[in-house]
């Protein structure tokens, strides 16, 4: 019994209720990224793979990563890390801490009609653009711990937060608004790729495509 008692016993994860909040944004077909904000003893990156800024009297390594590797301007991705080096005293409001999104724009998969390119930061229960004129006192009673991100960046749109029970018709309806309607990251643009749903409860996110959403990734990229 006493042997027994001894082993550290592997917990099964408590399984999330289905029938909770669900927010539907709009997948952005662009690159994954991600910045990381840390704070430091003195000026000097550790690692030496980002830029020390100042902020706030203290000073703060930021970092850029794609979705599987650390960047810098010379084995980048789309320029990202060039765009986190150049804005690091910006991108350093966002706290320490990761923050993720996607780098999309001119050049980077479909594009979006756009001249330049963009970051658009996932959390939106955390982030919001001022400048989206759809943001609301809806938004912010939904989201009341949001605020408004650097200046330098965007957040992904929000398109519904609903229940659960009703998630299935949430993303036929998301997805049909997109495909008549166009693109509301980049308005104007009909070419949208999809939707991603996050779900609270089970902290995990979703994705439904317009196209090809019945195949794995790597099969509907070839085509």
């Amino acid at each position: 019994m006493t042997v027994i008692n001894a082993i550290a016993y592997p917990k099964f994860r408590p399984i999330p209720r289905l029938h909770r909040r669900v927010v539907l944004t709009e997948k952005i077909h662009g690159s994954n990224g991600l910045i990381e904000v840390t704070l430091v003893d003195d000026f000097n990156d550790p690692h030496g793979i980002g830029v020390v800024v100042i902020h706030n009297g203290e000073h703060y390594v930021v970092r850029a990563g794609s979705r599987n590797r650390w960047l810098n301007p010379d084995d980048d991705n789309f320029g990202f890390a060039r765009f986190v080096w150049e804005n690091a005293q910006d991108l350093v409001k966002l706290g320490a801490g990761r923050h993720y999104g996607e780098w999309f724009g001119k050049g980077i998969n479909s594009g979006y009609g756009l001249d330049e390119k963009r970051f658009a930061l996932f959390n939106v229960a955390k982030w919001y653009d001022p400048r989206d004129t759809e943001i609301n006192e809806k938004f912010l009673q939904t989201f009341p711990k949001a605020q408004p991100a650097p200046a330098s960046v965007t957040v992904v749109p929000v398109i519904s937060v609903i229940d659960g029970k009703h998630l299935n018709y949430a993303v036929d309806d998301a997805l049909n608004t997109l495909e008549s309607e166009g693109s509301f990251i980049a308005p104007g643009f009909m070419d949208p790729e999809g939707v991603v749903v996050f779900h609270d409860a089970a902290g995990a996110y979703f994705k439904a495509t317009l196209k090809n959403d019945e195949q794995p990734k790597s099969k509907a990229a070839a085509k």
